[in-house]
């Protein structure tokens, strides 16, 4: 093995799971030397390819992966040592889900509202020509403004019945990823306590879990609004423990985006699951939401001493077959309030 393949597979490694637009990643498929040695690199079996997620793991992820994908009744030493290590670990009694590609892929909403207030505003009367242009200045400006659809209607003119109407008529534009709402639910019954950390803004948080039935089972959250940030969850998390005081140790984080989310969770101390076939697939109106700084996706991946996720999985199914084996958590530490 020679010292770019050792490079290249200590850093898909240190990743734990990668696609082909991760920093640095992309820069190995943009020359077909490194693409070679990668390929070498899947033939020895020391990076597995996920062929229908397009992704590439280490060997221990891959394992991980496969437990997840129902292997919880295999019964070779390895194999059961990393269930048991997955079991431990994922029974923390705080879960930190993100909203928007775990729960559900919400794009189709999301530019179905830009897009009324696109055709039902008369933009003569403003400075902006079009939506596009009036929501562009809160991602150049990291203005919290750019998911309050409320703040946004204030400012242009519709009013919050007609923000509510939007949502509650247009539910079925939201696809939801199968189990994942049960996976909430069935953690709560055990005692875990749920909360939710997103760019979103608190209203519309607040109106789209109380859409999905989610709101009774959810102890608290951190959104752009609260922690004055959009790009850099590692604000959001200090706000998180600054908040509700307590360990990171105790805490697991599900997320759909490993570098904007994971890697600032993993410079706390928060273990993160990985969903990758989660996502936002509508990328009109920026709905894809803002991508993460690659100088502060590099600061951490250096910072962290353990940089991949707990494990990765691809079915909320898959995962809930785990999350009934967990054990359940006193009563006293059960909460369905909204605080």
């Amino acid at each position: 093995m020679n010292t770019y393949q050792k490079s290249i597979l200590r850093l898909i490694d240190s990743y734990g799971y990668v696609t082909r637009n991760y920093p640095l990643i992309d820069l190995i498929f943009a020359n077909n030397y490194l693409q070679s040695l990668l390929v070498g690199l899947i033939d020895k079996k020391e990076i597995v390819k996920l062929g229908d997620i397009e992704g590439y793991v280490s060997k221990e992820m891959y394992n991980k992966y496969q437990i997840i994908k129902d292997r919880l009744n295999i019964c070779s030493d390895s194999i059961l040592i990393i269930k048991k290590e997955l079991q431990k670990s994922i029974a923390t009694k705080y879960i930190i889900f993100d909203l928007g590609g775990v729960i559900a892929d919400e794009s189709d909403l999301d530019v179905f509202i830009c897009d009324y207030f696109n055709k039902n505003i008369n933009w003569k009367n403003f400075k902006w020509d079009n939506y596009s242009q009036y929501s562009q200045q809160f991602e150049i400006d990291l203005n919290p403004k750019w998911y309050d659809y409320y703040a946004q209607g204030k400012e242009l003119g519709i009013d919050d019945s007609t923000i509510n109407r939007l949502h509650h008529n247009n539910i079925d534009l939201v696809h939801f990823f199968e189990g994942s709402s049960q996976s909430v639910k069935t953690l709560y019954e055990k005692g875990y306590r749920i909360f939710f950390m997103t760019g979103c803004n608190s209203r519309i948080l607040k109106l789209r879990l109380e859409m999905y039935g989610l709101l009774e089972y959810v102890s608290g959250y951190i959104t752009s609004d609260i922690s004055n940030e959009i790009g850099n969850k590692e604000r959001y998390f200090q706000v998180f423990f600054d908040k509700f005081k307590y360990k990171p140790e105790d805490c697991l984080l599900i997320t759909d985006n490993f570098i904007k989310d994971g890697l600032p969770a993993l410079s706390f101390g928060v273990k993160t699951l990985l969903f990758i076939a989660g996502g936002r697939k509508n990328t009109e109106y920026n709905s894809q939401g803002l991508k993460p700084n690659d100088i502060l996706s590099f600061s951490l991946l250096l910072k962290n001493s353990i940089n991949s996720p707990l494990a990765i999985f691809d079915s909320f199914l898959d995962l809930l077959k785990i999350i009934k084996t967990l054990p359940n958590m006193p009563a006293a530490e059960q909460c369905g309030l909204f605080t």
